[in-house]
């Protein structure tokens, strides 16, 4: 990770890489060797991770938006400590399973069948107390999962383990060979509780007394409820049910999936600028997600999550640095003053709006729906220009964001650099799809047909339109 240092990598590639080359090693360590590992190691591996990564500067953004996954707007940098714990908890989860295999027996054979449950048992704090080896490190594990994934039960739970002093009995024994082994078999297909006379054809009349008993320990338990309501560890033990393969991985995701709060904190952030919806904020997070060039894509997530230190966040850190603007030197340099508010930015802005509203017809404001409009796109714009008009709109915002500290930069030939290596990439995106080469070129013909004739009437740099001509010769478009 130091060589990285040198290399003009994204963040987004930076990210890439260490899943690609150093995270595989370690998940590896962690799958075979099954010994304790001190949670302030895991601090310091992902300081490492981060550091590398982003650099060693002050954070900009929480550990939740770090490590949650890149669809929910976060970074999506693995959490080496939630890989660990995600292992774990799959040795657990496979004792529910497997409880038939060498390994397991001699588990607990060693622990005197204490945990045998895996993530089913009734009474965590004394199996956490008594038990040793690896078992232990897992339960400890599972202890400080348990309450958010699972509650109480799980449909997977097997009928033996509601009866807290349960014993392997012939009652369980025979229930298991009637197909009756956890609690989604008391439940038909539509989620309603079988019914005790369905029951006792099933099983024979003469364990009244024993099925009368197991009805009485669902109902104390509120088992009927529990079924009406979303398990979030359900998910993974129905997998589980049917193959051991991607078992972690789904647990690492249940880990550091947290859609809500990831909306709570981009609301928060925006609250000086005007309330976000968070209908808005869903779809935000699904348009950057599908934004192609990775150069966008970091840019729409910085600008969502404030990345960018404005004068008035350094003035704050820095005692003594003045807080106003860079470029008027008037207004305090706040978010809103730095993108659409300064007198200089808006006059940049100006001249790329003339450009859109002469291409789409549309009259756009410079304001906060202008930068929302870059990512969701213009309902007064034709649906097959939409993508040009976001492009536009995104090649502004990286203009600023090149120059942000000297207007100098934000020049028109910048912005139409940057607009022409988007839609080139989209292009290219589109070249490498799956469908015959004709209608390939047909589409890219139609989509990008009014960016084609924008750039022939001389309105772009004079080397974009030698490059287009070439690109539409080689596409014979």
């Amino acid at each position: 990770m130091r060589s990285w240092k040198n290399k003009n990598l994204s963040i987004l590639s930076r990210i890439r890489a260490t899943k690609m080359f150093l995270v595989p090693k370690l998940l590896y360590l962690f799958q075979v060797i099954a010994l304790p590992i001190r949670r302030k190691w895991f601090k310091t591996w992902n300081k490492i991770f981060k550091n590398g990564i982003f650099g060693s500067k002050r954070a900009r953004t929480p550990d939740i938006v770090n490590h949650s996954p890149q669809e929910e707007m976060g970074w999506g940098i693995p959490n080496l400590e939630f890989y660990y714990d995600a292992f774990q908890l799959k040795y657990l989860i496979d004792i529910g399973y497997n409880d038939r295999s060498k390994w397991v027996r001699l588990e607990n054979e060693i622990n005197n069948g204490i945990g045998r449950e895996g993530i089913f048992n009734r009474n965590m704090q004394m199996a956490c107390k008594k038990t040793i080896g690896p078992r232990k490190t897992a339960l400890g594990i599972w202890k400080s999962w348990n309450m958010k994934w699972m509650p109480r039960y799980s449909k997977q739970t097997p009928l033996k383990y509601i009866d807290k002093g349960h014993t392997d009995s012939g009652w369980w024994k025979k229930l298991e060979e009637w197909g009756l082994y956890r609690l989604k078999d008391m439940f038909d297909e539509g989620g309603t509780l079988i019914t005790k006379n369905s029951l006792l054809e099933k099983v024979g009349k003469q364990y009244w007394l024993k099925v009368l008993g197991l009805y009485n320990l669902m109902k104390s338990e509120r088992i009927e409820e529990m079924m009406r309501s979303k398990i979030k560890i359900d998910d993974i033990l129905n997998k589980r049910q049917v193959t051991e393969k991607g078992i972690a991985g789904l647990i690492y995701k249940l880990m550091i999936r947290d859609k809500e709060k990831m909306i709570r904190i981009i609301q928060n952030k925006w609250e000086q600028e005007g309330p976000l919806h968070q209908i808005t904020a869903q779809e935000i997070m699904k348009s950057i997600h599908k934004i192609k060039m990775d150069k966008y894509r970091e840019l729409s997530r910085k600008f969502l999550l404030k990345w960018y230190r404005t004068p008035a966040q350094l003035a704050y850190i820095v005692k003594g640095m003045c807080p106003k603007c860079w470029h008027c030197s008037q207004e305090i340099g706040v978010f809103a003053h730095m993108w659409w508010k300064c007198k200089f930015v808006k006059e940049y802005w100006q001249k790329i709006i003339m450009v859109i509203s002469n291409l789409f017809q549309v009259n756009i404001e410079i304001n906060l729906d202008m930068f929302i409009s870059g990512i969701l796109g213009n309902s007064k714009v034709e649906r097959n220009e939409q993508d040009l008009y976001k492009i536009m709109i995104l090649a502004g915002m990286s203009v600023i964001a090149f120059g942000w500290k000297e207007k100098d930069k934000w020049t028109m030939e910048k912005w139409n650099d940057y607009v022409f290596e988007h839609v080139q990439s989209e292009i290219f995106a589109q070249i490498v799809a799956d469908d015959t080469w004709e209608n390939k070129c047909q589409k890219i013909s139609t989509k990008w047909s009014c960016y084609r004739k924008w750039i022939e009437k001389g309105e772009a740099n004079p080397n974009i339109q030698i490059r287009m001509n070439r690109l539409c010769t080689w596409l014979k478009i």
